[in-house]
């Protein structure tokens, strides 16, 4: 289920991007978009419940990056999915903020490479590397933690912590 804003801005942005291809492709994945005002100033986050938007946030983005995001939390919902709640939670909930660092990282590039693959597949260009989060480099990684830090600890194991804590990224 796609909300019907994003399909409507979509279609109005198909031009040397694909993104009536892309639109038919996230309405057979059975994920939900919803749209809602993140918090955070973000754009998109995937939860187990699938993936919310901010649209006032996505329509700032260039063409391609709106492409990349849509496809990157595509990533990340197929992937919560396929490993389940327990171990999205457990993951989560990790005590050492390293072992849980090193998780949350390898989400992140796990996405990226999900949604470069797709974009390439979809549009018949690369998306460029230097255009992704690049967090395999130590130094975006290192600017990534105060993200991880919105996280970490918030969890213990608990799916009602696990929504209270998504639920302080959305507005109304």
């Amino acid at each position: 289920m796609v909300d019907e804003n994003l399909k409507i801005y979509l279609n109005s942005r198909d031009k040397k991007y694909n993104f009536s291809k892309l639109l038919k492709f996230l309405e057979e994945s059975g994920i939900p978009f919803k749209s809602k005002k993140l918090i955070t100033g973000g754009v998109a986050i995937a939860t187990i419940q699938g993936v919310l938007f901010d649209l006032e946030q996505l329509i700032k983005q260039s063409d391609k990056l709106v492409f990349f995001i849509l496809l990157h939390e595509v990533g990340h919902s197929k992937r919560l999915s396929k490993i389940g709640i327990d171990k999205v939670v457990g993951n989560l909930s990790e005590e050492n903020f390293e072992v849980f660092f090193s998780k949350l990282i390898y989400e992140e590039l796990v996405a990226d490479r999900y949604a470069s693959f797709l974009f390439n597949i979809f549009n018949e260009e690369k998306y460029p590397w230097y255009e992704t989060q690049q967090l395999d480099l130590e130094t975006r990684q290192n600017g990534y933690r105060p993200v991880a830090n919105l996280y970490f600890g918030k969890i213990s194991n608990d799916i009602n912590k696990y929504n209270q804590l998504l639920n302080k990224f959305i507005i109304g």
